[in-house]
C-alpha cells in the first residue's frame, strides 16, 4: 500500500511539474513580462532568441540592460503589472502574438503586442 501511495504520488508530481511548464507562447511572454517586472535581466534575455549560444555577448548584453535600464527608466516605462488578453498562434509557420494589457509605473496603460517564433529547440522565444 505504501508503494502504491509513494507510486500515485510522484506521477501527480511529474503531471503538475509537466503543466507548469508548457512551453507556449503566452507562458514564454508572461516570463519575459514577470522578469522585466522584477529586474531580472537575465531572465528576460533568455526568453529572446540568439542564434549564436554566445555566453559573453549574452552576459554583455544582461549587464548593459542592468546598467541603463536599472536607473535611467521613467516611470511610464517601468511595467508594474499586467493583464493577458489574447494569444493568436500560426502552428504552420511556427509563429504567435500574444497580448496583452499592461499597467505602468506612473498609472498609464497600453496594449502590447508580443511577436514569438518557435525555434528549431522547440522553444518559444520572442522575436527580436
Amino acid at each position: 500500500m505504501k508503494n502504491l501511495f509513494s507510486l500515485f504520488f510522484i506521477i501527480t508530481l511529474s503531471m503538475f511539474v509537466t503543466a507548469c511548464s508548457s512551453n507556449s507562447p503566452r507562458n514564454t511572454a508572461e516570463k519575459a513580462l514577470d522578469c522585466s517586472i522584477k529586474g531580472d535581466y537575465r531572465g528576460l534575455v533568455d526568453c529572446y532568441y540568439a542564434q549564436e549560444k554566445d555566453e559573453n555577448k549574452k552576459e554583455a548584453l544582461v549587464q548593459l540592460l542592468e546598467a541603463k535600464a536599472g536607473k535611467n527608466l521613467k516611470d511610464s516605462e517601468i511595467i508594474e503589472s499586467y493583464r493577458f488578453i489574447k494569444e493568436e498562434i500560426d502552428e504552420d509557420n511556427g509563429k504567435a502574438k500574444v497580448t496583452f494589457d499592461v499597467q505602468h509605473k506612473d498609472g498609464s496603460s497600453e496594449e502590447i503586442v508580443l511577436k514569438m517564433f518557435l525555434a528549431d529547440d522547440g522553444k518559444w522565444y520572442i522575436n527580436p
